[in-house]
């Protein structure tokens, strides 16, 4: 995490929205791959009722990080706020097939899902435009594809419309650290085996596809965890490394003199492996 989100998310924490906005703003234009600058930066457009801006920064990180249910619930309070119900239940269902035990997103999409109660007021046409000047609610915005507090969640107490920041208990559970773990050493222990014994068969000192290893194995981590984290990417970072030196002792077994490029092969893929699991 950069200096700029660290302290974007800290005056986040602590209310202080125009700091949060500045140092977040910051970190996304410093970094346009930051998942988290992006995260804190649409909870902190949604606290300050710049609804399509925050749908537009929820977008984004959920193209960095597809498998994060977080990000797609936090696009689905952002597009709800900004007057897109059905495209908002989208994102709130995608949250919960990626992460099934997830409270918030479930009753938020029930609560999408309930018949609307009768309104003496206005013909639900007539409802005005948001605030900022965007679309009518019910014109297409957004589409959803693919991608402590960190977002904001909705205070049933308080009615739609009404969000209040997450608290701990909010926060989703914690990742499947033991299923990346396994997954990401049983991707390595397969692709060494491979590696190595198809670098016999060809006569190569230098194991083949080893340089595909880390993001073989950092896409397998983050997938099984189903969050990044740095835990995430250290696993994958170990197992990364762990697979390549399997593949050099395979040819160092059947003969062949080590080659020490090797090792850099081995530090690139842990190198590749931590990044993808842990952004």
């Amino acid at each position: 995490m950069s200096a700029e989100t660290e302290a974007g998310f800290a005056a986040l924490q602590r209310g202080d929205l125009p700091t949060a906005l500045t140092s977040l703003e910051a970190a996304t234009q410093q970094d346009p791959e930051d998942y988290q600058a992006h995260l804190y930066l649409g909870a902190a457009y949604v606290q300050a009722g710049r609804a399509a801006e925050a749908v537009q920064t929820l977008t984004r990180a959920v193209h960095i990080q597809p498998a994060s249910a977080q990000a797609r619930y936090n696009l689905g309070v952002a597009l709800e706020r900004g007057g897109w119900p059905e495209q908002a239940l989208t994102a709130y269902q995608q949250a919960v097939q990626l992460q099934p035990v997830y409270p918030q997103a479930q009753e938020a999409a029930r609560r999408l899902q309930a018949p609307p109660p009768p309104s003496p007021g206005l013909p639900a046409a007539a409802y005005p435009a948001p605030a900022y000047g965007g679309p009518a609610p019910g014109q297409p915005l957004y589409s959803p594809t693919a991608s402590a507090p960190v977002g904001l969640a909705p205070t049933p107490t308080l009615g739609l419309g009404a969000y209040r920041p997450v608290t701990a208990s909010d926060t989703l559970p914690e990742p499947q650290i033991g299923i990346g773990l396994a997954a990401g050493a049983g991707v390595a222990l397969l692709f060494g085996l491979v590696a190595g014994f198809l670098s016999v068969g060809a006569a190569n000192s230098i194991p083949l596809l080893t340089i595909f290893m880390g993001r073989a194995v950092g896409y397998t981590v983050l997938k099984a965890s189903r969050e990044p984290g740095e835990t995430q990417g250290y696993i994958a970072a170990a197992c990364a490394v762990f697979g390549t030196l399997l593949a050099e002792g395979i040819l160092l077994l059947a003969g062949f003199r080590f080659n020490s490029l090797s090792i850099a092969l081995a530090l690139y893929a842990g190198y590749r492996g931590y990044r993808i699991a842990s952004d």
